[in-house]
């Protein structure tokens, strides 16, 4: 059996939903006796109390400080010794923003694949300055086509990204789908208030204020609605707002800013929800598919859920989700009034939310498909 490391990899602070979704995966693959050791590599130590199922690797610092460590990352990433010993590294996509981006292979005879969770030229092209955005665009656009030209494999958390990476690749290279999970057991059955017709509470998690989010069409959309249900949106994660500011964009609607939450601040917040809210811009980086960590969340709570987009793991019509166009318009919230009203008369829906997430959303058998990619690479 080979020797396989997943690692992802940042030079600045690691998001909180990434190093949440790795410690989760790394638990699961150690529970179950899946043949994965998991890293996470960072310029700081661990933090205090991290999950030993998770190795948190500190690179080495360098005689150039650390402000060259987000131009020189992959150097910074071969320097971890501890990684040397594994026969395949399933890589979470760096970005290829760095001076030395072949440092990745120089004197390597591991395998490597990437992992990749999005359409990084459109995604860089979405969001900053005008001249963030071409020169980091530029970059990426020469360098990424050098790394994934020489990478052994590519695996993408959706169809069309898979197919995107291989495009920019530019060679024939093994690929494959693996979308994103959760460990449903960690999460809390918060379960949903039902819709009473006259107040609906609706669920927003972005931990950032990345366009494509969507937070901003969903809250002109409130503005823009006139009947009489009263419309409360919470919105949790950094909004450049303090927490506790309440907006009022229209007659009828009311947003609630809570900032970060996390454990049982972040389960009272949801318990309070009738309907949760997934991405809804995801058409500002040219995304039809997506896997996100916030949607599998949604369902593991038992929480009916609006998304603007092409769930892999979601089927058609699934009565528990309902789907908007991944555009520009203004969502109709009558027919998220209509949603939430028929999500009431089903009085066993946060039960069969649940189940569907434990049947087909936890990492477990996710893990088990990543293992036997990786597999094939090394023989």
């Amino acid at each position: 059996m080979p020797r396989l490391a997943l690692v992802t990899f940042a030079t600045g602070k690691v998001p909180t939903g990434v190093a949440q979704a790795v410690r989760d995966q790394a638990r699961i693959a150690k529970t179950a006796g899946i043949g994965i050791d998991y890293f996470l590599v960072n310029g700081e130590a661990a933090p205090p109390g991290n999950d030993e199922a998770l190795r948190w690797e500190q690179y080495p610092g360098s005689l150039l400080g650390p402000r060259s460590d987000r131009w020189l990352k992959l150097r910074r990433l071969r320097s971890v010794r501890a990684l040397e010993s594994y026969d395949v590294l399933l890589l979470r996509y760096p970005l290829g923003l760095d001076l030395d981006p072949l440092a990745l292979f120089r004197g390597n005879r591991q395998k490597i694949a990437t992992i990749h969770h999005t359409k990084e030229l459109e995604e860089l092209l979405s969001n900053g300055s005008a001249a963030s955005r071409y020169s980091r665009w530029l970059l990426e656009r020469v360098n990424g086509r050098r790394i994934l030209s020489r990478v052994d494999g590519i695996i993408g958390v959706t169809d069309e990204i898979r197919d995107y990476e291989l495009a920019r690749a530019g060679v024939a290279r093994p690929a494959a789908t693996i979308s994103n999970g959760i460990n449903v057991a960690r999460v809390t059955k918060t379960g949903f208030v039902k819709f009473d017709g006259k107040t609906l509470r609706l669920f927003f998690v972005a931990s950032d204020p990345s366009p494509w989010h969507g937070l901003d069409r969903l809250i002109a959309s409130l503005a823009a609605y006139r009947g009489p249900v009263s419309l409360v949106l919470d919105v949790v994660g950094d909004q450049r707002r303090p927490a506790g500011t309440v907006e009022r964009p229209g007659e009828r609607a009311e947003v609630r800013f809570h900032g970060t939450l996390r454990g049982p601040q972040l389960d009272a917040v949801a318990s309070e929800a009738t309907l949760a809210v997934a991405s809804l811009g995801l058409y500002r980086k040219l995304l039809r598919q997506a896997c996100l960590l916030k949607t599998r969340d949604y369902l593991a709570r038992g929480l009916p859920m609006i998304y603007g987009y092409d769930d892999v793991d979601l089927p058609n019509g699934a009565p528990f989700a309902l789907q908007v166009p991944n555009s520009a318009a203004l969502i109709d919230m009558e027919a998220v009034i209509a949603f939430a009203a028929r999500m009431a008369e089903a009085p066993r829906m946060a039960y069969d939310v649940r189940a569907f997430a434990e049947r087909s959303l936890d990492w477990s058998a996710k893990l088990r498909q990543m293992v036997e990619f990786a597999s094939t690479l090394a023989n």
